[in-house]
This record gives C-alpha cells, sequence and structure tokens, in this order.
C-alpha cells in the first residue's frame, strides 16, 4: 500500500498511513505493558498473600508458645512468692503440694523458651519483606522481632543470675538427687535424707536469691505479655488483610 501510494505520487495519503501503521503499533506495545504489567501486580498479590498466610501460621503457632511461657512464669511467680510468706501461711499453702518440687521449681527450673517466627526471619534475609504492602504490618513485625530480641536477653541475664548466685547454693547446700527426681519421676536412685525445707527457705541469703529470681521472672512475665499482645493484635490484622483480598 505505501508503494502504491509513493508510486501515486499521493504523499499526503502515504504519510497518513505510515502514521496510522506507528500508531497501531505503539499502541500494540502499551497494550502488551499493561498486561504485562497486571501479570506482574497479580504475581506479587499472589506472592504477598502466601507470605502473610505462612507469617499467620507462624503468628498462631507464637501465639500458643507465648501463652505456654506466661503460664509457666505464673507458676514460678506463685512458687516464688509463696517461699518468701510467713512460715504458718507458707505451710498452709504447701500442704498440697511436693517441698522437693517446689524447692526444684523455685531454685533450680525457669522459662527459657521464646517465640519463633521462622516466616519472618526467612523474608528478612532474603529481602522479601517489602513484598508487604501494608506498611503498618511491617512496622509491627519489627516491633515484634525487636521485642523478641529484648525477651531473650531479659531471659539471658535471668539464666546469668541464675548459674552465678543461685545454682551454687544448689549443688552445696540442697539435696539435689531429691530435686533432680521430681523432675524426672523414671530415675532410680537414693534420694538420701530429706531437705531441710525451712532452714533452706528461712536463711536470709537463700530469700534474697528467692526475692532476686521473683523480681526478674516478673520482669520476664510483663515482658511475654506485652510480647503476646502484639502477637494477638498483628494476628487481626494479618487476619483482615487477607480478608480483604479474598
Amino acid at each position: 500500500m505505501r508503494k502504491l501510494l509513493l508510486e501515486e505520487g499521493r504523499l499526503g495519503r502515504y504519510f497518513t498511513y505510515a502514521l496510522g501503521e506507528i500508531i497501531l503499533v505503539v499502541i500494540g506495545i502499551l497494550i502488551a505493558l499493561h498486561v504485562n504489567n497486571k501479570n506482574l501486580e497479580y504475581k506479587l498479590k499472589q506472592e504477598e498473600i502466601a507470605i502473610l498466610q505462612s507469617l499467620l501460621t507462624d503468628l498462631k503457632s507464637a501465639q500458643n508458645q507465648s501463652q505456654r511461657g506466661i503460664d509457666n512464669e505464673d507458676y514460678a511467680l506463685f512458687v516464688l512468692n509463696t517461699l518468701l510468706k510467713e512460715k504458718t501461711e507458707r505451710d498452709d499453702l504447701l500442704q498440697e503440694y511436693n517441698l522437693d518440687a517446689v524447692l526444684y521449681q523455685a531454685f533450680w527450673n525457669f522459662e527459657v523458651d521464646v517465640p519463633v517466627i521462622n516466616t519472618y526471619s526467612y523474608i528478612k534475609s532474603t529481602g522479601k519483606q517489602d513484598h508487604i504492602s501494608n506498611m503498618e504490618i511491617r512496622k509491627r513485625f519489627n516491633a515484634i522481632d525487636m521485642g523478641i530480641n529484648n525477651l531473650s536477653f531479659l531471659i539471658e541475664d535471668r539464666a546469668e543470675v541464675q548459674q552465678r548466685r543461685i545454682d551454687p547454693v544448689v549443688i552445696e547446700q540442697l539435696n539435689f538427687v531429691r530435686l533432680l527426681k521430681t523432675d524426672n519421676p523414671s530415675l532410680e536412685m537414693n534420694l538420701g535424707d530429706t531437705n531441710q525445707f525451712d532452714l533452706i527457705v528461712d536463711n536470709p541469703i537463700h530469700r534474697n536469691m528467692v526475692a532476686a529470681k521473683l523480681e526478674l521472672t516478673q520482669s520476664v512475665k510483663n515482658f511475654r505479655v506485652q510480647l503476646a499482645r502484639d502477637i494477638d493484635m498483628l494476628v487481626e490484622m494479618i487476619e483482615q488483610e487477607l480478608g480483604d483480598e479474598s
């Protein structure tokens, strides 16, 4: 057609026809780019949904971990508080408990687990946190990540006090064989004499140790509670985000 128009000398029609072809090509390219962008947006959105679903699964597991941690801290606080009460009140509270088990909890045991969110660690290491379009969700994940790190530091501080101050007392002044039996009843061993319970818990140094562990445990529990609230809130946000996408 272009050759025929040139041969006939119809330059105006030739340029109009050529311009039309160019416009059609440009329109075709724009349509292709638009379709490609839409496909890319859809792919990124599907990837974001998959990431959020995986994060939600981890967060719900972290909720259970948090509650177990809080329950264990509550039991530890109950035991430690009980040991610091007056003897008559303490004896009344401890009638239904195995005294060796109480001493084991007070002088040896403590909760060390922290919530784990594996998916978030993975997307951070791969740079995929940018795939989460909701900035508030990303911000809260960063806050929870920092909270978990801070909780780990608090637990390490408590462990250091335990190892440096309390463990030597357990080894040197308590019948640890009896305490160990309460934690693992299947063990066969000579338990030896009954622990001198009152002598241990009425000793001022021992009471100070219990009080120090009580203070550290209360701090850890408070931090666990706040972290659990943050996790609960983020679960709600992600569920709403996924609901809006469905």
